[in-house]
């Protein structure tokens, strides 16, 4: 995963968790407490409730058992028990009607209401069945079973007065319906039922839904319950039982009522949530930007310096900690740059050092190579030459002796012939000589100058003939070198007539005397002739090899050369191009007072 899922992640962990974690924790703490704060309210509010009730009922029992005790019941006929019993009508509150009854039940007169319009028939019969005048005989006072009339609960009263008469009275509990009502007023439904579970006031179809339940696991006599119903809508009900009769005081609420702070919590907890998502987005958003974009960036930056491009492109204008490492990073490119570049330096002056060590390694190489096959051929050419120089000497006067005798022209040029070959033979052989007893005699002072004029001179007419002009430099500085000149005379005139040579359709020849220095001196010699192949250059100084026509030479003039030059330890070169022509350069040691003097 990369960095940018990371850190949103993090933060949406970091901002989002923690609220979750409080706010559903916050919820449910809320949601017991409540629960259980409206449980225990609702099972007191309906204890307290059950318990008025009954004090209301106990009340209006013995403000009638008081208001009759003082009617002589068995002094007063019917008639007048009946205007008798205007006065506890009036005297004892929540009375509707009353009515004398007999020992059997049977009223002894018509009955005393309150109300101008009086009970109609239904009203009036319920009201008979619901007198309980068996218990009063039997107990003095007894309530009967309650009923619902015109949204009141109502209860029947009956009083005894005498041994065979008794009053029973239709009460109106209208304490207890106010309290009802402002029950209701709070938010709870509060109803209160007989003994069948029948409600005794108007309920919702949700509270009417959930009383038969209610009561069923709360039968007479038990404690206050509450519990949670789990019907349509999950509701908070409490029960209690009116003490010594089969009535019941129901309470209930719909649980969401009761929950709604949890439920506004766990709101702002989404809410808060939501906001913490976004939040953490947007700070993701800006943190990727102040934070991944240098970091890319730099990436990029170390990507490109490990390809060798040091062309970093870092704001290293911020004074945070990215802008101190872009500051960092743009400093340890700079100083790789420069390390770079010192090893760059380092490497070529290195190469150049080993190319040039090299090149003296495989010069050094090819001189002792040289030196080796010129020792071996001086070895083999001195035993030739003292081998052939007898039998040549013994042609060359035998057949200068049958030239004197000739007297025929044809026998003459044959024998000239012969004797020609036989002096060619012989200059090889010197030559081959030479080049054994070519070491270093007693050492002059020797001009160079006047070597290269003397040779000048003597080719000038093969050089006016071959239409090749010269260009001379340095020749009247004077520059001297320490040898032989006779051996040093032959490498001039080797060296020009290699160059004569070379131009057989006319060129420029051109010869320069330098010093390099104090102590050593240089002579160029350079011809625009047809050049020196690459692939051959190494073997111009092996004997015998030429690249000239066969039968023009025989290839010793730079091998004796090479040895002389050699001999007075000095070095020759050349440096050729194809079609430009070729430079022959000769290093020899300054004499000792030259180099002293300078």
């Amino acid at each position: 995963m990369k960095l940018a899922p990371k850190l949103a992640l993090a933060l949406l962990v970091a901002g989002v968790v923690p609220t979750l974690l409080m706010g559903w924790l916050a919820s449910s703490a809320n949601s017991a407490e409540l629960e259980r704060t409206a449980r225990e309210q609702q099972a007191r509010g309906a204890e307290d409730l059950a318990a008025s009730v009954r004090a209301d009922v106990d009340r209006t029992v013995e403000a009638l058992q008081l208001s009759a005790g003082f009617l002589p019941a068995d002094e007063l006929t019917p008639d007048e028990l009946h205007e008798a019993l205007a006065l506890p009508l009036h005297q004892v509150r929540g009375v509707t009607t009353l009515v004398a009854l007999d020992n059997q039940g049977a009223a002894l007169s018509t009955p005393v209401h309150g109300a101008a319009e009086g009970l109609d028939a239904a009203a009036l019969q319920r009201f008979a069945d619901a007198i309980p005048w068996r218990q009063a005989l039997a107990a003095g006072a007894a309530v009967g079973p309650p009923y619902a009339r015109r949204g009141v609960p109502h209860v029947a009263v009956a009083v005894r007065l005498s041994d065979q008469k008794l009053v029973a009275a239709e009460v109106a509990l209208i304490d207890a319906a106010a309290r009802l009502e402002a029950l209701r007023a709070r938010g709870l439904e509060a109803a209160l039922v007989d003994a069948a579970g029948t409600p005794l006031v108007e309920l919702t179809p949700q509270a009417a839904g959930a009383l038969p339940a209610l009561l069923s696991q709360c039968p007479p006599g038990c404690t206050p319950w509450a519990a949670s119903h789990a019907g349509a809508q999950p509701v908070l009900a409490a029960v209690a039982r009116v003490t010594d009769l089969d009535w019941a005081v129901v309470l209930t609420q719909p649980l969401d009522r009761v929950l709604a702070p949890a439920a506004r919590v766990r709101r702002y907890t989404a809410y808060w949530t939501l906001a913490g998502v976004l939040l953490a987005l947007g700070l993701s958003v800006v943190l990727v930007r102040d934070i991944l974009s240098p970091v890319k960036k730099l990436s990029a930056s170390a990507a490109r310096l490990s390809e060798g491009r040091f062309d970093v492109d870092l704001d290293t204008s911020g004074r945070d900690e990215l802008g101190d490492l872009a500051k960092a990073f743009s400093q340890m490119v700079g100083e790789v740059k420069r390390r770079d570049g010192e090893i760059r330096q380092w490497n070529d002056e290195l190469s150049s050092r080993v190319e040039a060590r090299t090149n003296e390694l495989r010069a050094v190489q090819d001189q002792v190579a040289r030196a080796r096959r010129l020792a071996a051929l001086s070895s083999l050419g001195a035993g030739i030459a003292h081998e052939l120089n007898n039998p040549l000497t013994a042609v060359l006067g035998l057949s200068s002796l049958m030239r004197r005798e000739a007297t025929d022209a044809e026998d003459a040029e044959c024998l000239d012939e012969v004797m020609a070959q036989a002096r060619r033979m012989m200059g090889i052989v010197a030559r081959l000589i030479s080049i054994s007893d070519s070491e270093r005699g007693d050492a002059h002072r020797v001009p160079l100058g006047d070597l290269v004029q003397s040779t000048l001179e003597r080719l000038a007419p093969t050089l006016e003939r071959r239409g090749i002009s010269t260009a001379a430099e340095g020749l009247e500085a004077g520059h001297a070198v320490s040898g032989d000149p006779m051996q040093l005379q032959a490498v001039v005139d080797a060296l020009v007539e290699n160059a004569v040579n070379a131009m057989p359709d006319g060129g420029e020849l051109r010869v320069s005397l330098s010093a390099l220095g104090a102590e050593v001196v240089s002579l160029a010699v350079s011809d625009t002739g047809k050049g020196i192949p690459r692939e051959v250059q190494e073997r111009i100084f092996d004997p015998f090899f030429t690249t000239k026509p066969t039968g023009a030479d025989v290839g010793l003039g730079l091998t004796v050369s090479h040895r002389i030059v050699e001999n007075h330890h000095g070095s020759i070169a050349v440096k050729s191009e194809v079609g430009r022509g070729s430079t022959f350069t000769v290093v020899l040691p300054a004499p000792a007072a030259q180099a002293h003097l300078h």
